[in-house]
This record gives C-alpha cells, structure tokens and sequence, in this order.
C-alpha cells in the first residue's frame, strides 16, 4: 500500500517539482539516486500517452524545433498554435513517425494507437463511400468469417465416429471460444450504425453511402478521410486544420465528437471558436520553443498578454537598475578610485 501511494506520488510531480525533488537528494548515494530517477521516469511514462523529449529539427540552416519537451496525459485535447510556417504541421508529422527529426526522443504509451488526419483526403477510388468505411472494420469481418467456419468444422466434427474426430473437435471448441469472444467484444452488430451516425454528423446523406468516392469533391472526400479516421477510434487523434472543409453543423458535430471521445487529441486549427469548445490545454510553438498554457483557447490569448506584460515590467525594471547601476554606482567607484591614485602620487 506505501508502495502504490510513493508511485502515485512520484507520477503526479510536474517537472519542476521532480527537478527540486532531485536536487535536494545529493546527499543520498548515487546508485539509490539513479535507480529512483528511473523510477520517476517510468512512473511518468506509465501515466501519459506520448512525451517528448529535448526534441530538436532542422531543414539545413533553418532551425524548427530546438530542444522541444511536453508529455500529453490520456484524454487530455490540446492545441497546438503558432504562426504560419512555425513548424506545427511538421511536429504532428514528427509525432506520427512520417517526418524523421534531428535528436530527441519520442515516447508513445504502451499500445498507442496514433491516427492523422492532414489537409489532403486519401481515398480508394474504386470503393463506394460505405464500403470505404468497410475498411476500417475489415478484421472485424474476418473474424465473423472465421467463426463461421468453425461453426461448420463443428458441426461436421461433431458428426463423427472417428476418435480422432474428437479430439480435433475439442480443439476446434477452444479455437472458436476464443474468436467468438473476440468477436462479440468487437460488436459487428454496431458497425452499420457507428458508419451511418459518423457519416451522418459530418454532413453525408443516405443517397451518398452507394456514390464512389472519385465522385466527391475535394472537400467531401476530406470530410470522408476523416469519418474513416474517427471510425478508426485511435488513442491518439492528431488533426490539422480539422475544420477547413466542414460546414458550420459539421464542425459543431465534430467539436461534440471531440470533448465525448476518451481519445488523446493534438490538434492544429485557426478556428478560434472551435478550439474555445473542445479543448482544455494549449502549446504554443513560438521562435523554435513549446509553452504551455492549462486552459481554452480564450484563455491562452488573455494568459499570453499577462505574461508578455510581467516580462516587459521585468525588462523595464532590470533597465531601471541598469541605469542607476551606471549613473550612480559606476561614477562612484571611479571617483574614489582616481582620488586614491592622487593621495599615492602626493
């Protein structure tokens, strides 16, 4: 019991708390040290589904990412903002393992499941909207198929005489226990409901389910790019201007879908509206660096000008010290510096 609370302890300390955690350690062995560290760090780990770590990225001389940190907890939505060209869709990239970085590490959660959606659909031309979707569930149809052909082995088995029949059947009972349990864990009997709703919410009508998709515009076939990414229902949900090609009931939908889903989501949008109402967290990617903000888009922008404010007073107040320290302090010294020098030459 001790045990499990000085884990939930060490996995709650932020990092700067974990730093002063540390420091005030020195006195302790350096082994007990270590392998406490250790600790620290998995239990951080355990606690988040992806943390990355002094992360640097560059295009030739051109510096993206310079020794970049944050760790997002599950279920956390968090917005990821910064001018055009900062890097934002280059660090999603990063985080999804198609764009290599520079050094720095990148730590999923066990069995993380990461799905992207970028600003270009992907479709299969030569498949109907719904059989599309279809794809998604495709494991899930193999394994109905499966236990459907146990069923049959099954039944001519159990047909038999032949001992050896048996024997065979009774591991074919245990082969189809285990699928069938997988199976009804899947629940195939949601699955049109789930392609319908989903498709639905993001503005699609019955009359589209039998259309191929080569026949959609851009913008639609991106709306279905992303039904088949929600359908998908990854641990993490990286989005990049989610809302471009969404109408104003569609993005209403997808904010709901967003704040209900447990999913972790990263997502990079100029929506200012739509960030306000599904987001909890903001990182402000800013000059090569992240920052942190705990709070919607609202309050990242108001939390953003206090903080510039008590920097530029903290400027004007090291200005201030400066200017006495020249004016006042300086002239002082050598004052009393040259009268010494004319006491030793008399």
């Amino acid at each position: 019991m001790a045990q499990n609370r000085f884990f939930q302890y060490l996995s709650g300390l932020s990092k700067t708390e974990g730093k002063s955690l540390f420091s005030h350690l020195f006195f302790l062995p350096a082994w007990f040290r270590l392998r406490l560290f250790v600790l620290y760090t998995v239990c951080v780990i355990i606690n988040g589904v992806i943390h990355v770590v002094n992360l640097n990225k560059s295009f030739g001389a051109h510096i993206i990412l310079d020794d970049v940190s944050f760790a997002v907890a599950p279920g956390e939505k968090v917005a990821l903002v910064g001018r055009n060209g900062c890097g934002k869709t280059t660090l999603l990239h990063i985080i999804c393992g198609t764009e290599s970085y520079d050094s720095g590490s990148i730590i999923l959660g066990p069995s993380c499941q990461v799905g992207y959606l970028g600003q270009e659909g992907q479709l299969n031309h030569s498949l109907t909207l719904y059989q599309e979707m279809e794809q998604v569930f495709a494991d899930v149809k193999e394994l109905e198929a499966e236990v459907r052909s146990l069923e049959e082995q099954m039944a001519k088995l159990g047909e038999s005489a032949d001992p050896a029949d048996a024997e065979r059947l009774q591991s074919v009972l245990n082969r189809y226990g285990r699928c069938r349990m997988r199976l009804e864990h899947s629940e195939p009997e949601l699955i049109d409901a789930k392609i319908r709703s989903t498709l639905h919410g993001l503005g699609f009508n019955d009359s589209d389910m039998d259309r191929l998709t080569s026949e959609f515009s851009g913008g639609w076939q991106m709306r279905g790019s992303m039904a088949k990414l929600l359908l998908r229902d990854p641990d993490l949900l990286l989005l990049d201007e989610p809302t471009n090609h969404l109408d104003i009931y569609a993005a209403e939908w997808l904010e709901d879908y967003i704040r209900k889903s447990s999913a972790t989501v990263i997502l990079v949008s100029h929506d200012r509206y739509f960030m306000d109402h599904c987001i909890n967290r903001v990182l402000e990617l800013r000059n090569t660096k992240i920052s942190e903000y705990a709070g919607n888009y609202s309050f990242y922008v108001e939390e953003r000008e206090r903080r510039r404010e008590q920097q530029e007073a903290a400027y004007q107040n090291q200005q201030k010290k400066l200017s006495f320290l020249f004016l006042c302090v300086i002239p002082n010294r050598v004052c009393t510096l040259s009268d010494n020098v004319r006491c030793t030459s008399l």
